[in-house]
């Protein structure tokens, strides 16, 4: 704990300043997905979940950028994609109007003029007076990107060229329209005072509340054969088809902005094309490239991206979540104007995350797929203990050779006890021993045997996965997700070797383990009526073991501090140290921490000429301990002017020298009062660099002396005539402040620049 600076500043004269100062953290699998399909392709087939028959595929790129976040330090990895592809049989409905020539049916015209009638659904947008040139943003991956005009042989709601195929959404609270991206629903066509870009749109759960702003709708009216589509609230100005580069005319170019102007007669004006094939959804997912190729380590904090598109009229918004049976391995937050997921992995096993396009505003969704994320164990030292035995795995022997038969054993921090987990790929991971350096491993010729290898292959690969009462089964690569390692029997004592047995949930709980950590504890530095919780060191691995699976006992210094032994709430009471006794709730196992507890203190600090200053050995003219600046000498000064008078009289000076026995080494030397003021200057003269030329020193105070404290180097004066007397006798007789604090007078030579 760190020490707190305390202050206190007590003013009592112009020279007087007192300082106080301190003095001293549904999981299923995917069947369909096997571990080689993935290492030996880059498109793998992902499980869906529909109420309909539903096709799922699944593409890996490296094309997304991902942000994840630990510790509060924003960092930037490695990251891929994993798009879920959902193709419905079914089509949109056959009774949707098409305005446009080439014999498609027309919407209107409308019953009245500038009246928008265009249905909610998925549209290509045609120039009216140059046809073949259609809105697109095949350059737009984000917000911010301008949207452009393009030269089309293929109407694209035929090729389905989701580029130039845009999402319409009516809004009745401001009759007007959202015009979504077929590329990413999440964001929309927008306008500034020249031209039309792309921008985020708002949450799926503010369409039709009249929330939208203004820059996110426009109005679509009906005029002369054509559709103007203008800003809502500026129906004086429209998107146009540009001409040439430089804007000089307007016409049917390729490749080039569209405007945002006033008039611009048929190049203001469009044609919709509506989608009618079948209902297509995509659900792309970011994600950084180790959480699949590796597995998530417990600890990592990170964000999942997720953007989709859908044909299908409401379903707009991408979501990912956390199955419910998953909750204890991974904590999640999806932001729905993001479209990020924020998550923690909580502890090892397979976590399954849904992701899923929204139709309306929430759950349940046809739209679903999911994919089972692997959490692993941090990389480092743990002991693995048996859930029905309560024994831990253990090197028979113990023995470094090579094929040594693996045990388990009574709890001990011997190093055969010990096994560091190394992380591997696709959620498997090593387990090595502290003692041989050797992993754990399956007998490939008798597989019910576990021994030690330095080989490493899939009979030395391991999974943990989490079962229904919480603990880990250990799943062998080689031998299938049903194979885990387990002991002989739930009975089996000291000695018993370890095996290979088909999982049994719930039944014996031989086949089921748990890790803890080689933990040790950090000390602790406290205040006074402070209170603290233990620290578990921050080089040991971020899961399984927290402060709260400890309970703690005072062992040593129980006046010095108090705890709470279930909560692990540690008091402070006085100052000293004291030792603290953590024994872990399941394991039995014992540590032990320093607790010390400060006493800080309010020190006085005087004003200038607030010290004594007395002479060291070799100052001229003063005998050594002599005071220059002190309680006595101007005592002396005193008497000198109650008995001769005005000892500054230059005329009087040398009948008035005699005084100065008490100060001066040889007073018959001082025959002038310049004179004595050069001795003054000469003994408390500073150099060039401000430091004292001569030994001056000052005394420590103490109100009262012990008979053995030697009078030159203590004082009774708390400072010059005893001027902070008074202020340290009020601080130290408060019971409440003499508690927290040690009262000191701070005497210094305040002629020195670093005083």
């Amino acid at each position: 704990m760190k020490k707190k600076a305390k202050l206190l500043a007590i003013i009592l004269t112009v020279l007087i300043t007192v300082l106080c100062l301190p003095v001293n953290a549904l999981a299923s699998d995917i069947s369909e997905v096997e571990e080689t399909s993935y290492e030996e392709s880059t498109s793998i087939e992902a499980s869906a979940i529909s109420e309909t028959e539903v096709t799922s595929l699944s593409e890996l790129s490296s094309e997304v950028s991902l942000e994840t976040t630990e510790s509060s330090v924003e960092t930037t990895v490695e990251t891929e994609t994993m798009k879920f592809l959902f193709t419905e049989e079914e089509t949109l409905p056959t009774n949707s109007r098409m305005i446009g020539g080439g014999g498609e049916v027309d919407f209107g015209p409308p019953e009245e003029e500038g009246t928008g009638i265009i249905p909610d659904g998925v549209y290509a947008i045609e120039n009216f007076a140059y046809p073949g040139i259609w809105m697109d943003v095949s350059s737009a991956t984000s917000a911010g990107h301008t949207v452009w005009q393009e030269n089309f042989t293929q109407n694209p709601k035929d090729s389905f060229n989701r580029s130039a195929l845009f999402k319409l959404t009516y809004v009745p609270a401001t009759n007007s329209y959202t015009i979504r991206l077929m590329t990413n629903n999440l964001l929309s066509l927008t306008c500034d005072s020249y031209y039309v870009y792309t921008a985020a749109i708002s949450p799926f759960d503010e369409i039709g509340t009249g929330k939208l702003p203004a820059s996110s709708t426009f109005t679509i009216t009906y005029s002369l054969g054509g559709y103007i589509i203008s800003p809502y609230g500026d129906s004086a100005n429209a998107i146009c088809s540009r001409g040439n580069a430089t804007g000089e005319a307007y016409g049917g170019g390729a490749s080039l902005m569209l405007d945002l102007i006033s008039d611009a007669g048929n190049n203001a004006r469009w044609r919709f094309h509506q989608y009618t094939g079948v209902n297509k959804s995509e659900i792309t997912v970011s994600y950084a490239t180790t959480w699949r190729s590796v597995g998530i380590p417990v600890g990592t904090k990170g964000t999942m991206g997720c953007t989709s598109w859908s044909t299908i009229i409401g379903a707009n918004t991408p979501y990912i979540r956390v199955a419910a049976a998953s909750s204890a391995m991974i904590s999640t937050t999806f932001n729905f104007t993001t479209g990020k997921m924020s998550f923690e992995a909580l502890s090892p096993g397979s976590a399954t995350i849904y992701h899923m396009i929204l139709e309306g505003t929430s759950e349940p969704s046809k739209y679903t797929t999911y994919y089972n994320y692997s959490i692993l164990p941090q990389e480092g030292t743990y002991f693995i203990r048996n859930n029905a035995t309560t024994r831990y795995v253990d090197v028979e022997g113990p023995s470094k050779n090579e094929g040594a038969i693996i045990q388990q054993w009574t709890h001990s921090f011997a190093d055969q006890k010990k096994w560091v987990i190394e992380h591997a790929s696709n959620g498997y991971v090593r387990i090595r021993s502290v003692y041989s350096n050797k992993y754990i491993g399956v007998d490939s010729t008798a597989t019910t045997v576990i021994r030690q290898y330095s080989t490493q292959n899939d009979y030395t690969l391991w999974k943990f996965e989490r079962t229904s009462a919480g603990n880990l089964r250990l799943v062998c690569k080689a031998l299938g997700n049903s194979v885990v390692l387990a002991a002989a029997s739930a009975s089996s004592g000291n000695g018993s070797n370890l095996t290979i047995a088909t999982y049994t949930d719930g039944t014996d709980n031989r086949d089921e383990w748990q890790l803890f950590e080689d933990v040790s504890f950090n000390g602790l530095v406290m205040d006074i009526d402070d209170t603290a919780m233990p620290k578990i060191a921050t080089d040991c691995p971020k899961n399984l073991n927290k402060v709260t699976d400890y309970t703690y006992t005072v062992t040593a210094g129980a006046d010095y501090v108090s705890v709470n032994s279930s909560t692990g709430v540690i008091t402070a009471l006085k100052s000293g140290t004291a030792t603290v006794k953590a024994t872990h709730k399941v394991m039995n196992v014992n540590y032990t921490f320093s607790v010390k507890v400060n006493k800080n203190a309010i020190i006085i600090v005087p004003g200038i000429f607030g010290s004594e200053l007395f002479a060291g050995e070799g100052t001229p003219h003063f005998k050594i301990h002599n005071g220059i600046i002190s309680t006595e000498v101007i005592s002396v000064v005193k008497d000198m002017t109650e008995t001769c008078g005005n000892i500054w009289d230059e005329s009087t000076w040398q009948e008035k020298a005699f005084v100065l026995i008490p100060i001066v080494a040889n007073p018959a030397t001082v025959l002038s009062l310049s004179v004595f003021a050069d001795v003054f200057y000469t003994a408390l003269e500073c150099d060039e660099y401000g430091a004292s030329k001569y030994n001056i020193y000052t005394k420590k105070y103490k109100p009262v002396l012990d008979p053995n404290d030697d009078p030159d180097v203590y004082t009774t004066n708390c400072g010059t005539l005893d001027a902070y007397g008074n202020l340290y006798r009020a601080l130290a007789g408060s019971p409440e402040i003499s508690k927290k604090y040690n009262i000191e007078f701070f005497s210094y030579d305040w002629r020195l620049s670093n005083g």
